[in-house]
């Protein structure tokens, strides 16, 4: 069985924030102590990242 291809922790938490925990990206940025460009950055790269893997996510 191959193994389940995960989304890097520094894009995960982010996503998870933003969608399932429905923090803005102004308050997520305060939790993570990073500045809101960088919480931007992390959600657009994680849904990239999302989309690219996502054909052998849905193997699964």
């Amino acid at each position: 069985m191959q193994d389940l291809i995960m989304v890097p922790e520094k894009f995960r938490v982010v996503l998870i924030l933003f969608y399932f925990n429905e923090l803005q990206e102004s308050e997520i940025a305060k939790i993570l102590r990073v500045p809101t460009g960088t919480v931007k950055s992390r959600l657009n790269r994680g849904r990239e990242w999302l989309r690219e893997k996502g054909d052998v996510i849905r193997e699964y």
